[in-house]
């Protein structure tokens, strides 16, 4: 199966019931706001950071940012982007839109960053299509939490 990242709107009320333990976050795969991106989470984020480690840049809040909180799901403990970074990575993700992440997508270098899942010498025009619109659907994500001004969670699963 592997690993594969998911993200959920939440309100700032259900953020603090997530912190305070109140509200279980795994049982928010099954919402209607949760979006995945599949396995390209990883290229994603090496796309908009450069690299595949947590990076604490606006653009590293889309993937693997926020604060972690709770129980380890076996990837690692959920994480919560904020309601300010969700506005500041919604602005940035904006400002880059498709074609700046497309200039910015290196196949050959996500091979040798080793970014997960390991595919970047396959078909390269889905594995740009695949990326290009997992990027698209964080994008609009964000666009739309930060529009009311909602937290993001994010879960490794």
């Amino acid at each position: 199966m592997g690993m594969v990242s998911f993200w959920v709107p939440v309100s700032v009320s259900e953020a603090q019931a997530l912190v305070e333990g109140d509200l279980d976050p795994w049982d928010l795969l099954e919402d209607e706001r949760c979006i995945d991106v599949d396995k390209a989470w990883h290229g994603i984020h090496a796309c908009l950071t450069g690299g595949i480690d947590e990076v604490d840049t606006v653009l590293g809040q889309v993937v693997m940012g926020g604060t972690e909180f709770g129980e380890d799901g076996g990837y690692g403990p959920p994480r919560l982007v904020s309601a300010d970074q969700v506005r500041a990575a919604s602005a940035a993700l904006d400002e880059l839109g498709p074609g700046g992440f497309a200039e910015q997508l290196d196949l050959a270098e996500l091979t040798r960053l080793g970014a997960y899942p390991g595919v970047w010498d396959e078909d390269e025009d889905e594995l740009r299509a695949w990326l290009g619109d997992g990027f698209d659907l964080l994008a609009a994500t964000f666009r739309q939490a930060a529009a009311q001004g909602d937290a993001v969670l994010v879960l490794l699963s």
